[in-house]
């Protein structure tokens, strides 16, 4: 694997990230409750019921047919407690980010993101249990939903700068020559890539670090902090796993390398790998009708 990533980007392009509507303060607030290992299910309900739209939206689907309850919920803990936490969580980063927005600039298929980054975020909590040293599972399922939260950012830079034939022209070479990962392709195309982009808004949206290091160093796990590389390696297989479970987003599917030194930070075997694919396609299928 190569060893490096190039996180820079131009003022001017900082200048375009800046006029992005950064997520809603209730959004950021369930980022950091939910990176504490000891949040309860009444802080939850607290910073939600705090955002209007978040709690009709959920009203809305825990009474959706659906569900089929008979009796209408007018609780907001009540919802939270049949849907799941997980579920309501996906559903706020959803409304909250960019992950609903459609990747065209990858050709990718319609809401291809936002069911290639619930994948990884499922693949991520399946994965953590098996770390050698401790994974905070709920900042795995987070970090596995945010990771790509720069693409969407490419996408649209690659749709305003070059036609989709050009885009298709470029790919080819870029496949027959294969000298380097899919974010050189990226920064040959819009001058950055998607890792440099997640990294700047991170940072600028106040995200926890270890949210950070995962949207920043997901694909080069190696270059993360000590602190924080379990968590980096966790997010790093969990989007392989989603990737290799029909869950790309587009032109840049398999174009990156499992690194093997994920074997130093989790005990893994080919058979729990299998276990994780399948409970994979069992909890998306789940979450994802939501």
């Amino acid at each position: 694997m190569e060893n490096s990533v190039n996180l820079k980007i131009s003022v001017d392009v900082e200048d375009e990230l800046d006029e992005i509507i950064p997520p809603s303060q209730s959004i950021l607030k369930l980022l950091e409750v939910t990176s504490d290992e000891d949040y309860s299910m009444k802080s939850i309900v607290k910073v939600i019921s705090e955002d209007a739209h978040l709690t009709a939206e959920i009203l809305k689907i825990i009474n959706s047919a659906a569900y089929s309850l008979s009796n209408q919920i007018d609780s907001l803990h009540t919802a939270i407690t049949l849907l799941g936490e997980r579920i309501v969580f996906s559903l706020a980063m959803r409304l909250g980010t960019n992950l609903g927005e459609n990747l065209c600039g990858y050709f990718c298929e319609e809401h291809g993101l936002w069911k290639h980054s619930l994948r990884t975020a499922i693949s991520a909590k399946l994965l953590a249990p098996y770390a050698r040293k401790t994974v905070n599972v709920d900042v795995a399922y987070t970090g596995g939903l945010l990771h790509d939260l720069g693409k969407s950012v490419v996408s649209k830079k690659i749709e305003e700068l070059h036609t989709k034939e050009a885009v298709t022209e470029k790919y080819q070479q870029y496949q027959d020559e294969k000298k380097s990962c899919f974010l050189k392709f990226e920064e040959s195309l819009v001058g950055f890539n998607h890792s440099g982009a997640g990294h700047y808004l991170a940072k600028e949206w106040g995200f926890p670090e270890s949210l950070v290091q995962v949207i920043s160093y997901y694909h080069y796990p190696e270059l993360s902090d000590e602190e924080h590389k379990s968590l980096v390696f966790c997010v790093h297989m969990a989007d392989f796993v989603a990737s290799m479970t029909g869950g790309s987003t587009g032109i840049d599917s398999m174009s990156y390398e499992l690194s093997t030194n994920y074997k130093q930070y989790f005990d893994l075997k080919a058979s729990d790998l299998e276990r994780v694919a399948f409970e994979l396609e069992r909890q998306f299928k789940k979450v994802y009708k939501n």
